[in-house]
């Protein structure tokens, strides 16, 4: 499994090498900061398995939301994985999704694509990765009370 962070870390080092970005898994609020810029990766394939009754289930609706934020030649990206509930147990826990490889850097991907863009005005394209495809079925319905709920904000990206 991938690391979020130092596969961000290779992959803005590609572009900008001279510059220091970090990305941390620590953004609380859905509120946009003055100054920061927002992206949003929606439609994900993620695993997820519920800490309380061990049930595991499969989703094609996982979200990622980043706070970027470029200061001279620092930048911070915080970001939020969006979780779900357990459909099986009444557990009011929201459990964090695990992502394939791909998916990884399918999002860091489009995430560096989105950092030039917007940080840097940069108008550049980067070659489009294909979105990853899962090669499991997903069965049912999609419970949408089951995601954990993200108050959707004006996007500046």
């Amino acid at each position: 499994m991938l690391n979020w962070e130092s596969e961000f870390k290779k992959k803005i080092a590609e572009y900008k090498p001279w510059d220091k970005w970090t990305l941390t898994k620590d953004l609380e609020n859905s509120q946009v900061p003055h100054g920061w810029h927002c992206y949003e990766q929606r439609n994900l394939f993620a695993r997820f398995k519920c800490s309380s009754c061990s049930h595991s289930w499969k989703s094609a609706q996982a979200t990622i939301v980043f706070h970027v934020h470029l200061d001279c030649s620092s930048g911070q990206v915080k970001m939020r994985v969006f979780g779900q509930k357990c459909n099986r147990c009444a557990s009011p826990k929201y459990e964090e999704p695990s992502f394939q490889d791909d998916t990884v850097v399918f999002v860091l991907h489009n995430l560096v694509h989105k950092i030039l863009q917007n940080c840097y005005r940069e108008s550049r394209v980067l070659l489009p990765l294909p979105p990853p495809v899962s090669e499991d079925l997903l069965e049912g319905p999609h419970k949408i009370g089951s995601r954990e709920p993200y108050v959707q904000r004006t996007l500046t990206f």
